[in-house]
């Protein structure tokens, strides 16, 4: 297994294309996600959702709950569209903050968060 940290300011050195949170790998791809933190009302969370993006220094999903920038997020991502149920789906495990949220429409809220680490599983 590997685990590393991540520096989300840059990618190999360099400042990366899209400030906020990386050059994506996976737009257009909705990857199956769990996410586990703590709501704005203080309470923990666990809820299946999927990402809108995924880059080498951070991510965005939706989320029914409402988070805080700057509060942590665990976050597992199943590494295929559909995880197949007969065969092990490659899965990552990632940490990292809250950088931006912005409601999209009646509680549901988009969130962008950098990766501090992760781990493939």
């Amino acid at each position: 297994m590997r685990d590393s940290r991540v520096n989300p300011g840059k990618i190999n050195g360099r400042d990366p294309p899209d400030k906020d949170v990386g050059t994506a790998f996976s737009r257009g791809v909705e990857l199956p996600a769990m996410v586990r933190g703590v709501g704005t009302s203080g309470e923990a969370f666990e809820s299946e959702t999927h990402l809108n993006d995924l880059s080498a220094g951070g991510l965005h999903l939706s989320l029914e709950q409402s988070v805080t920038k700057g509060s942590e997020l665990f976050v597992i991502i199943w590494l295929a569209a559909s995880p197949n149920t007969e065969v092990a789906t490659p899965r990552v495990a990632v940490r990292g903050s809250v950088v931006r949220v912005e409601e999209i429409s009646g509680g549901t809220y988009r969130v962008a968060m950098t990766i501090t680490h992760y781990k493939f599983l």
